[in-house]
Formats: structure tokens, sequence, C-alpha cells
């Protein structure tokens, strides 16, 4: 024989991916035969701060769905069909070993949602000023835009323990300015557009610089060649950081021979 009950209560809710952030709505809990009724709430103060990666998260705007969690029937595998929306903004933290320029950047955080055991949001595209990561030998690349997105999931291990991963991607905009043995045409710098996935680990940059079709050269025994298809990487090591530059050279005896030349290593 099956019952049908309705129950009202009042209960806090505590959000393990906002760093066990709790909050109570205002209207009641409702417990009936199908599961927990999950009242719908949209919030713009008093909401959490926290960190992921190595981004501060301030989250300006929080919005719950309402729903009807199944909670005779939920096996604890998932977290449930949580439908959360939220918006705010985020910064870099100031970590040793970041360039100076970047620390403290602050992207609008948008199309923020927590659903199904994943968290994502955009980082809206931040436009930087008079910033540049500086290599040896003169070589940097100057930073004019950063942007990217962030993502965890999350669930529950068979003890009921809360785990997490997460993951940040960084997309950024530049330009590249070669530095010795490289000579660029007309004695100018490179000014060569650069774009890049990146990922900040441990406060250093990991990522490739595509370079394409230059007007450097670089004098190799009696000939010059001219820089085309190049990469620079930028890596950490040993809590520093580190740089490779490589690439493809066109020889100006009008032979063309392709090879690989480490043009520098920090």
């Amino acid at each position: 024989m099956n019952w049908d009950f309705v129950f009202s209560f009042e209960a806090s809710l505590t959000f393990p991916v906002f760093n066990h952030w709790s909050y109570q709505p205002e209207e009641s809990f409702r417990l009936t035969n199908d599961g927990i009724e999950i009242p719908s709430f949209s919030l713009s103060e008093n909401l959490p701060q926290y960190t992921h990666d190595d981004l501060n998260l301030v989250i300006n705007d929080l919005v719950l769905e309402g729903f009807e969690f199944p909670w005779f029937e939920w096996d604890e595998s998932d977290p449930g069909d949580w439908n959360l929306q939220f918006s705010g903004e985020a910064s870099i933290a100031e970590t040793q070993g970041l360039p100076f320029c970047l620390a403290g950047s602050v992207f609008s955080v948008d199309n923020g949602q927590v659903t199904s055991g994943h968290l994502s949001a955009d980082l809206e595209l931040y436009t930087l000023t008079e910033c540049s990561i500086n290599l040896v030998a003169g070589h940097k690349v100057i930073l004019s835009a950063l942007g990217g997105s962030i993502y965890s999931e999350y669930g529950m291990d068979a003890d009921g323990h809360y785990i997490a991963s997460s993951a940040t991607d960084l997309f950024i905009q530049g330009r590249y300015e070669a530095g010795s043995p490289l000579s660029c045409a007309d004695g100018t710098e490179t000014g060569q557009d650069v774009t890049a996935d990146i990922a900040f680990v441990n406060g250093l940059i990991e990522g490739e610089f595509g370079i394409q079709e230059s007007s450097c050269q670089i004098p190799i025994a009696l000939f010059d060649a001219t820089l085309n298809q190049a990469a620079l990487n930028l890596w950490g090591e040993d809590g520093e950081q580190q740089a490779e530059l490589k690439a493809v050279q066109r020889f100006t005896c009008h032979k063309i021979i392709r090879w690989m030349v480490h043009l520098f290593t920090m």
C-alpha cells in the first residue's frame, strides 16, 4: 500500500563546490513520497568567495532553480541533478614567479553553472596594459589580453567523502619581440602576433606560443636564415620560469632547408 505524504521543514543547503558555503532558503523544504522538494532562490549578497586553482573567485549572483531531489532513490554515486547558475569576478592570485602585471588581473565570470557533478564558467577577455614576459637575451612576449574558462568535477568516494578536481584553461593574446641572435627587418622588433593556451602551475606559466612567418633572421655559419614556424614554450622547473624557442628556418640561398633549431633555452 502506498501512502501519499507531505512534510514541510526548514533546512540549510551546503555547497562543497563553493568551499562548503551554506545558505538557508526563506521558503520551506517539502518531503513527499517522491523525494525532497528544494525551493528556488536568487541571491546577490553574502555570497561565497573561494580559491579555484590560482584564481580568487567572488560570486556576485547565484540562482538555484527549484527541483525535486529523488531522496528515496538516490544511490549517493553523484550529487544529483542540481541547476545552479552564477556570475561574479575572478582575480589572479599574487603568486611568486608570476609576472607582476598579471597578479591581481580581474576577469568577469559569466555563464557559470553547477549541474550533474560539474562546475563550469567563462572568464571574459581581460585587456592588459604594459604587461610582458621578459626572457633571456632580450626576447619577450608583450601580453595584450587574457581570457579563458574554469571547470570542476565533484562527487563522493565510496566512504561518502567529498572529492573534487579542478582546472583553469586560459587563452592569451600578445606580441612576440625577438632578441639575440635574431635580427629583424629594418632593425625593428618583430611585432609578431601570438596566441596561446596557457596554465598557471605553482605560480609559473605553462604553454606554447605559435609564431608564424616573421621577418626575423638568424645567422647560421655563412648563411642567414629567416625565422618561420616557431614555437615559444614556457614551463616551470624547480620553482623557476623556463623558456625555449624552437623554429624552422628558410635559408636565403633560395634552397629551402628545413631543420629544427634551438634558438635559446632559459
